[in-house]
């Protein structure tokens, strides 16, 4: 039996954290907020410091970023007793233990409540999404931060100035001004302040063993940083460390105050979070501080938690905008509409480059004979592949998932579920009915699509809500109708699809790692925490999608920890692009050469041939490399062209390289087509290479050489010319060599790629 199925532990789990937030309030009363939201604020950068990745925050990281969102939410919810004073180390030490009980109980009560090993769907998505709210703030990088207000409220300039004085753009660079401020001009004057500290420990550390008082030790410290010339440096620091500016919202963003008020709080000025809902005063309900994270105080406007503003600004000036203008409803929702659909297709035109895409556009489906019109927000087609996009504008429920995980679990079915559930029904109709014509809102034809003009397919089910915690893992939810046997989807936000922009290093390496996350994509045994980890795993293990295979059996394998590059990439470029490496998989130089000019070039199927490369091993990347350097300095050094056939993957390649001052002396397709019927393939890959005096990549051509596009005096003529082309290489490969030495099971020397028993050895 459970807590929660025991009505004796929930009461006794109800008054004992009842207890500990009414001594925390009463402790609170008479303290000033301001300098206890400020010491929060420092606790919680000084067990940061150095942190650039999710994975290396322990619990001490994790119980400090609790402090100022939670503090704030009683500080508002509360009366002050006057006089009030500074928070002594005592006071605020008794005031992070109780801060830690509360969490630590309202999370020992979801554990009890899910220990029957989490019996519904609902319990899973309870469990999950409330620790994921506790754990993860600011779920969007900061880097793109700006980009994603500007994007989503420069459509709505005219009522934000009408309203409040203020434009899209001016709330983004507004926001970033903040998080300068705390994530760059913060840390450096700490730091600044640190390195002066540290150069008079060893000074401290000697004066400590003389057993002098601690006043006496400080006064001799003093002159000795005075002495140093220091002195004044160090106090403009501590002025600077200890100011309101640091918090002061008004001067950091120029904002109009009317704008700010309305996300602001007065102490005391909550009057239902400690008294209602159905775990009053806990953070099992949604904290005051997310709908208004700045705190009035004063006269004064704080913001002591940026996070909390990242997460939640969007959806309040929604709210605010909405409560302030009501008939604007029917604007906000169409222009948010429109914008979410378009960014998708602009982000993915950033990646792939120039591509054909169709949008909002109608399809007839058959409904058990009766034929009806489908509308699909768009396509993208792209050398052999098919994206079907479908955008969800909407946003998650506002609700506390501890108080209602139902409506939470409701919003992923429309947010995640609809959406990826039409883009497969695009897919299913098309392939069913083999060709399809699309329509335009008067019916009109705008294209015939057929199965013929793609060979993979993909399902984008987007958001604007940030779901990254639960995307990735929605295929494991019956309910939802995601289960692997159907198309692969990806559901994801549209932060995700900036970070792959921002991460991808080509769009060859896109359409590869897409080709990986296709394939976990039906990995039942494949679970990861974030729809980045997918991206962090593919960068460290390439084909990743078969990382189970070895693994023991077990329903579910659940990996994590995979973002640490990511992450530290893209803290750095905010801050200091200069030092932002982009994380990449290890490419030898001359493939890499090849693969930069295929994608300078893009010649049709140049991604195929870049794929290929891709799904090569470290090993086998590093060995045909090292072959083709060979052959190059084999052909300077012989004054002759050679030409060499070679696997990639599943693929047949001829390769040829043609180095200045030499001339041909062979035919490159014919020597490939020869090749083709040697080795008694339906297709073969012709790569022809050029490098100037430097060996340094000119130009890659290429052809896609199918039998089945040869007449039939062709293949008579090759079949001929492949027979006699065998047999010569065969005698000119053995003919110093004693063939009882080719061992069976070799390659035959005739170059068919069969085993020498099966081949001339039978």
């Amino acid at each position: 039996m459970t807590t929660m199925d025991n009505p004796n532990k929930d009461m006794f789990t109800k008054d004992l954290i009842q207890n500990q937030i009414k001594e925390l309030c009463s402790l609170l009363q008479s303290l000033c907020p301001i300098q206890v939201l400020k010491t929060a604020y420092w606790e919680f950068i000084f067990k940061h410091l150095g942190i650039e990745t999710e994975s290396a925050i322990g619990t001490e990281e994790i119980h400090s970023r609790f402090l100022v969102e939670y503090l704030q939410s009683l500080f508002i919810s509360i009366e002050l007793k006057k006089p009030l004073k500074q928070p002594n180390a005592e006071e605020w030490g008794e005031i992070k233990e109780k801060v830690k009980q509360i969490y630590d109980i309202c999370q020992l009560s979801l554990i009890n409540k899910n220990s029957s090993e989490f019996v519904t769907e609902e319990d899973i998505l309870l469990f999950g999404k409330v620790f994921s709210s506790w754990y993860i703030k600011g779920k969007r990088y900061i880097a793109h931060e700006y980009e994603h207000l500007n994007k989503l409220l420069t459509p709505h300039d005219e009522i934000l100035k009408e309203l409040y004085g203020v434009n899209g753009q001016e709330i983004a660079e507004g926001v970033k001004n903040l998080f300068l401020t705390a994530c760059s001009i913060f840390p450096q004057s700490l730091q600044r302040y640190t390195d002066i500290l540290k150069q008079f420990k060893p000074f401290y550390d000697t004066l400590k063993e003389t057993q002098q008082s601690e006043q006496k030790i400080q006064n001799l410290l003093q002159n000795k940083i005075k002495d140093s010339g220091l002195k004044e440096k160090k106090e403009e620091l501590e002025r600077k460390l200890l100011s309101d500016n640091l918090f002061d919202v008004e001067r950091i963003t120029g904002w109009p105050k009317n704008f700010i008020k309305k996300f602001s709080a007065p102490i005391g000025s909550n009057k239902s979070f400690l008294v209602s809902g159905k775990y009053p005063g806990t953070p099992l309900q949604l904290l005051p501080i997310t709908e208004k994270p700045f705190l009035e105080y004063n006269s004064k406007i704080y913001l002591f938690n940026l996070y909390i503003l990242q997460d939640y600004l969007y959806r309040n000036i929604q709210s605010a905008i909405l409560k302030d203008k009501p008939s604007y409803s029917e604007k906000w929702n169409k222009r948010q509409n429109i914008i979410s659909e378009k960014l998708p297709f602009r982000i993915l035109e950033e990646i792939i480059g120039k591509h054909e895409q169709i949008k909002n556009f109608y399809y007839t489906k058959d409904d058990n004979g009766n034929e009806s019109l489908v509308e699909c927000d768009g396509i993208i087609l792209f050398e052999e592949w098919l994206f079907v996009i479908e955008v969800k504008s909407g946003k998650m429920s506002n609700k506390s998932p501890a108080q209602n995980v139902v409506s939470h679990f409701e919003s992923i079915k429309k947010l995640l579920s609809e959406p990826a559930r039409q883009g497969r029904r695009f897919i299913e109709t098309l392939k069913n009915e083999k060709t399809l014509q699309l329509y335009d809102k008067k019916k009109r034809v705008i294209k015939t699509i057929s199965t013929n003009d793609f060979k993979q397919s993909i399902v984008m089910a987007v958001s604007l809500e940030q779901l990254t915690d639960i995307s990735p893992q929605v295929q494991n939810f019956k309910k939802l109708g995601l289960n692997s046997e159907g198309e692969a989807t990806l559901c994801i936000s549209i932060d995700d699809l900036r970070v792959y922009r921002d991460l991808s290093n080509g769009v060859i390496e896109f359409f590869h790692f897409l080709t990986e996350r296709r394939k976990a994509f039906y990995n039942n045994r494949l679970t990861l925490d974030d729809e980045l980890d997918h991206f962090g795993m593919y960068l460290k293990h390439n084909q990743y999608h078969d990382i189970t295979e070895d693994m023991p059996n077990s329903n579910l394998n659940i990996f994590g920890g995979y973002r640490d590059e990511i992450d530290r990439y893209l803290g750095f470029l905010f801050l200091d692009s200069k030092k932002a490496l982009k994380p990449k998989q290890s490419m030898p130089s001359f493939l890499e050469a090849i693969i930069e000019n295929l994608e300078l070039n893009r010649k049709p199927g140049f991604t195929k041939i870049g794929i290929a490369i891709y799904s090569l091993s470290d090993e086998s990347r590093n060995k045909l490399n090292q072959d083709i350097l060979n052959i190059m300095s084999l052909q300077y050094s012989k004054r002759n062209i050679m030409p060499s056939v070679f696997s990639l993957g599943n693929l047949n390649v001829s390769f040829v390289i043609r180095i200045p001052d030499i001339q041909l002396d062979f035919v490159p397709r014919d020597y490939a087509i020869k090749n083709m019927f040697i080795q008694e393939k339906e297709e073969i890959l012709l790569l022809d290479i050029s490098v100037d005096e430097k060996n340094q990549i000119t130009n890659v051509s290429f052809e896609w050489i199918k039998k089945n596009h040869l007449n039939k005096e062709e293949v008579h003529k090759y079949k001929e010319e492949a027979k006699r082309f065998a047999e010569f290489r065969f005698f000119n490969q053995t003919k110093n060599r004693d063939k009882k030495k080719i061992g069976r099971n070799e390659k035959c020397p005739c170059g068919s790629g069969k085993k020498y028993k099966k081949c001339h050895g039978k």
